[in-house]
């Protein structure tokens, strides 16, 4: 059977899981964009908040992030780990919409405090 799986928490998932801010490879013609140094996208981390503003309906999900890494200070043995991590996906729609308003988001964040820090999901608020 199938699971029940939000597709948009999983396509922000995705995006996140790719580790680029530009995933798409090769890149259209038509996109003004300088691929000549492809490594100026990668993503050092992992965001703990993604906003994607999109034509799709605004919403403002949690979504699991499957994160690997290869630790390659052993070359003749790397080393692959892989943990999950909570991110919160926020699709603010577009702030206009041809000559009509359009949608907007309020993103709260509290400070992780404490020893253990609280995951975002408990100190982020969307409105």
């Amino acid at each position: 059977t199938a699971k029940n799986v939000d597709r948009l928490s999983a396509l922000a998932a995705h995006v996140v899981q790719q580790q680029s801010y530009y995933p798409m490879f090769p890149t259209s013609a038509n996109v003004c964009l300088d691929v000549t140094r492809p490594e100026s996208f990668d993503m050092v981390g992992l965001p703990e908040i993604v906003l994607t503003p999109s034509d799709l309906a605004p919403f403002a999900k949690q979504a699991t992030v499957n994160d690997l890494r290869v630790n390659l200070d052993d070359e003749a043995n790397p080393v692959k780990t892989t943990a999950s991590h909570n991110i919160v996906c926020v699709n603010p729609g577009r702030a206009t919409k041809g000559a009509t308003a359009g949608t907007f988001a309020h993103v709260y964040v509290n400070a992780a405090s404490g020893s253990i820090a609280q995951g975002i999901e408990g100190r982020c608020k969307v409105e």
